[in-house]
C-alpha cells in the first residue's frame, strides 16, 4: 500500500505502463473525484452535479462534472461547496455556462 500526500496547488499525473500521460489533475479536480462517492447526501444536503464547459472547468481546475452542494446562489451564479466538511472547497459557477447533470431514472 502506498501513501500519496496532495496538497493545494499539487497536480496529479497519471501515466500508463508506457510512460504515456493519460491524465492530469489538480488538487481540486482530485478531491472532488475522490470525495464524489464519499458524501452523505441526507447529513450534508442534496448532493447535485453539474456539467461545465472545458475552458471553465480548466480556469477553475476542476473537471468537466462537479458534485456538490449548492450553498449560495444569485440570479447569474451559484457557490458550489466541494467535498466533507470540514476539508471543503467552494467554487463560484455561472449559470450561464453550467448545465444541471440529471441521470436518467432507473427503469426496472
Amino acid at each position: 500500500m502506498a501513501k500519496i500526500m496532495v496538497r493545494p496547488g499539487d497536480s496529479l499525473v497519471f501515466v500508463d505502463k508506457g510512460e504515456k500521460e493519460i491524465i492530469q489533475s489538480t488538487y481540486n479536480n482530485a478531491l472532488s473525484v475522490l470525495r464524489e462517492n464519499l458524501i452523505d447526501e441526507t447529513e450534508y444536503g442534496e448532493l447535485v452535479t453539474y456539467k461545465i464547459p472545458d475552458w471553465l472547468a480548466k480556469d477553475k481546475g476542476l473537471q468537466t462534472k462537479v458534485s456538490g452542494k449548492v450553498k449560495k446562489e444569485t440570479d447569474k451564479a451559484i457557490l458550489l461547496q466541494l467535498g466533507i466538511p470540514p476539508h471543503t472547497d467552494e467554487v463560484w459557477l455561472p449559470k450561464s455556462q453550467i448545465t444541471l447533470d440529471v441521470p436518467p431514472k432507473d427503469t426496472k
